[in-house]
């Protein structure tokens, strides 16, 4: 047979249906917000790898080092443009590792 609900056991079943229903959407809420972070995380790492830094050590840039690197290997260079290559080499992230694997002097 039906009996009536002990006083209060309404009211306590509706606070923690409305405390679920605040917590599913909370951790919905953060799991979007997560998922968002890393597809943005995850973005910015792919471009990074595939887009290589210009840096500017010693006063000439990367792509100008490439250039004169076998210049630089033969001694072709000036004194004062060879110097410049050889602290940009000592410094770039980018260039020494090339220099190296050409066999050119860094």
């Amino acid at each position: 047979m039906w009996a009536p609900c002990p006083p209060g056991a309404v009211a306590a079943l509706a606070t923690r249906l409305r405390a679920r229903r605040r917590r599913r959407l909370f951790l919905g809420s953060t799991a979007a917000a997560l998922a968002g972070a890393a597809a943005a995380c995850g973005a910015w790492f792919a471009w990074q790898l595939t887009h290589e830094h210009v840096y500017d050590y010693g006063g000439i840039e990367c792509p100008e080092v490439v250039r004169l690197g076998p210049d630089y290997a033969a001694g072709k260079l000036p004194a004062e443009l060879a110097g410049r290559i050889h602290v940009h080499v000592a410094l770039c992230p980018n260039c020494g590792p090339y220099f190296r694997e050409h066999g050119w002097p860094a």
